[in-house]
């Protein structure tokens, strides 16, 4: 029996003016590359750069969201 390996959730950073930052790949990303990363089966979590605080929601709706 083989054991499924869980994937950690990707952790995005939003900045000021919307810019999105992808902390696992160290670079900025769009709108269009989580909705890429997300149809790839990529868990994504967005958080508030500056108070941590989750907005996933705000730009990946719960429906869409593994």
């Amino acid at each position: 029996m083989t054991a499924k390996k869980v994937q950690p959730s990707r952790l995005i950073k939003r900045y000021s003016g919307c810019r999105l930052y992808d902390a696992a790949s160290e670079r900025y990303v769009s709108p269009n590359d989580l909705e890429r990363l997300w149809m790839e089966g990529v868990k994504i979590v967005v958080r508030e750069a500056e108070t941590g605080q989750e907005v996933t929601d705000e730009l990946l709706p719960s429906h869409r969201i593994h």
